[in-house]
């Protein structure tokens, strides 16, 4: 019996998982990071938990532009983090 190739969502997944960790540990290592995402990811729960999707989207897309402009400056500070 052949073996089946592995699952689109165990690839998917585990490319995901590669991206996160890639990009978390650049951001995070980013002095003040820590405090600011935690303080956005308890907003963004609360905003879920209440119900309310359109302030989550605005959360969410918030933390996503101030992480993409940090990881920008790191590459701008030392362009060997690319």
């Amino acid at each position: 019996m052949a073996r089946h190739p592995r699952s689109i969502t165990h690839r998917t997944a585990g490319t995901l998982d590669q991206q996160v960790r890639r990009y978390t540990l650049n951001t995070l290592t980013y002095p003040g990071r820590w405090p600011v995402v935690l303080a956005d990811y308890a907003e963004l729960l609360a905003a879920i938990e209440n119900a309310e999707p359109e302030r989550a989207g605005e959360i969410a897309a918030r933390h996503m532009s101030d992480a993409l402009g940090i990881r920008l400056k790191m590459y701008a500070e030392d362009p060997r983090l690319l």
